[in-house]
């Protein structure tokens, strides 16, 4: 089977929870200019961009690794999680909780503007060196190695700055210790269908707050996945107002969207005329690639 080449960065078992029955269809929202664009699309044909998790410098069987295997696992991973927390089934076991916990925190990282940072920020610091790194190269290189750090980044070729990028955005995607407090918040569906509006959700749909111990992100046009690090907490959420509680995460979904909105109808269209992209987070995602490079497996 060949290697995928459309790589979906909001996965289809997500988006398919907004089709409309009746359509087979949900409804894509964009704006170019100040006019917003509706589109009826399938949960296939949005949220992904041609070869956006490919490395075209790896040797063939490397160059679509992250999308074939890993999204590929992880996204069946946490669509059984999804269906589990559509049942309201808290038996949950390591993996599929893993899972969830990790498809939340992706959601940022494998969006095409972060990821393309992260990638344009390692070729252009790749093969810088300083005074510090040429003296520790010269004091403990092999014989027959070149005389400095420099010139022997040049002996690796282009493949190298490849590989770099690939273990640095693996690392990031599988940050075990973000996930596991994510594991160890307490979780909640919220059912919000008595409210007037349906959830919205976007390209970027995850307010993540854990700062203050709290997450949230919409799993359906009436249901909304919460967690939170008490219960006192987790009762304050529940215990809202569901129009109120639609309006609060409607309004971040899409003021944070960076490309599209996608709703299950067209009757908030107004709302998101005013709204999108109005609140999207400033680049550069990641001020210090230290951080990123920590959550790398060696």
């Amino acid at each position: 089977m060949s290697d995928p080449k459309d790589h979906h960065y909001i996965p289809v078992f997500y988006l398919k929870r907004w089709v409309n029955p009746a359509t087979g269809k949900l409804i894509q929202y964009s704006k170019i200019r100040e006019k917003l664009i509706s589109k009826p699309v399938g949960p296939k044909a949005t949220g992904f961009e041609h070869l956006l998790y490919s490395f075209p410098d790896l040797p063939p069987e490397l160059q679509h690794v992250l999308e074939a295997k890993f999204f590929n696992g992880a996204d069946n991973l946490a669509a059984k999680a999804l269906e589990q927390l559509y049942a309201r089934d808290h038996q949950w076991t390591a993996d599929i909780r893993s899972a969830w916990s990790r498809f939340i925190i992706n959601l940022y990282i494998r969006h095409p503007d972060p990821l393309k940072e992260v990638k344009q920020r390692i070729r252009d610091d790749w093969g810088k060196t300083d005074t510090i790194t040429e003296q520790e190269y010269a004091r403990a290189k092999p014989e027959g190695f070149p005389d400095t750090f420099a010139e022997y980044l040049e002996t690796l070729g282009p493949g190298m700055t490849a590989r770099v990028q690939l273990r640095l955005v693996q690392g990031a995607l599988d940050n075990e210790r973000l996930g596991q407090r994510i594991n160890n918040m307490l979780w909640r569906v919220i059912d919000v269908s008595s409210s007037p509006y349906e959830l919205l959700t976007s390209d970027w749909p995850a307010d993540l707050q854990l700062a203050r111990g709290m997450l949230a992100l919409p799993i359906g046009p009436h249901h909304l996945f919460v967690a939170a690090n008490t219960e006192e907490q987790m009762q304050q959420v529940m215990k809202a107002r569901k129009a109120k509680l639609v309006a609060a995460i409607n309004l971040y979904v899409v003021a944070s969207a960076r490309r599209f909105v996608w709703a299950r109808t067209e009757n908030q269209e107004n709302f998101i005329l005013r709204h999108i992209h109005t609140g999207m987070r400033p680049q550069p995602f990641f001020p210090s690639l230290t951080l990123l490079a920590k959550t790398s497996k060696t």
